[in-house]
């Protein structure tokens, strides 16, 4: 009789610990949304939550009416699929209308190991293919699939922590300095800058959930988004 005592009280104690989760998310969440409510009235900014639906993460999206850039943040979700699962999501991405590079991509990121850079670009060209297009599409956006085989490792200004992978070299067009300025304020070492025929993107590959941290991000983006207008690329 004890040992179905002991088992009884120890289911009990699992039950309790997970309903003692799952309110304490349910707070959190609760909590989160109320701040982006707030952060959106207070900054004068467009806000909408997306739930998930379908099997889709859900997202927060951010907009400034007044400069036209618009963050998303697309949580991260997981799904068992067999023995396996699978995770969808996670990403913060800050969209900026200007600067774009007219028929190409560059890719900005923290500086990489010379011989990363150099096998990354040689690797991309190997999974230039429809496949890999399509599905480094759908996580990097559709603009990095379609210049996926074309994009090599390029020169990066003097004193930069950079590294450049692009379809040219894009120093004629776009100043370095206030990208690498954002990388670092970004606080995330897989970060990256993407400028292209739409705009520039920052992108970092979690999902920021606390709007602190949020408005931290968009604010570096509009001073990316300032200084790269602002600043003419050296000569």
């Amino acid at each position: 009789m004890s040992s179905e005592i002991f088992a009884i009280l120890g289911v009990a104690v699992l039950v309790g610990g997970a309903a003692a989760l799952i309110i304490s998310a349910h707070r959190t969440e609760k909590r989160r949304r109320a701040e982006y409510v707030a952060l959106a009235e207070r900054r004068g900014w467009a806000h909408e939550f997306q739930p998930s639906r379908g099997g889709q993460p859900s997202a927060v999206h951010f907009t400034d009416p007044a400069s036209g850039a618009s963050l998303v943040v697309t949580r991260k979700i997981t799904r068992k699929s067999g023995s396996g699962s699978t995770t969808k999501g996670g990403s913060t991405v800050a969209s900026l209308r200007e600067p774009r590079l007219q028929g190409g991509l560059a890719v900005y990121t923290p500086p990489l190991d010379p011989k990363l850079a150099q096998a990354a670009s040689s690797m991309l060209g190997v999974f230039d293919n429809s496949v890999a297009r399509f599905f480094i599409g759908r996580m990097l956006g559709e603009e990095f699939g379609d210049h996926l085989g074309q994009l090599t490792e390029q020169p990066v200004p003097a004193g930069l922590p950079l590294s450049i992978l692009a379809t040219v070299d894009p120093g004629p067009f776009i100043n370095a300095a206030p990208i690498a300025r954002a990388l670092a304020a970004s606080g995330d070492e897989k970060a990256m800058v993407m400028v292209g025929t739409q705009g520039t993107r920052l992108r970092l590959g979690r999902a920021m959930n606390e709007a602190a941290d949020i408005e931290r991000l968009f604010d570096t983006a509009l001073t990316l988004q300032s200084e790269l207008g602002a600043a003419a690329p050296p000569p």
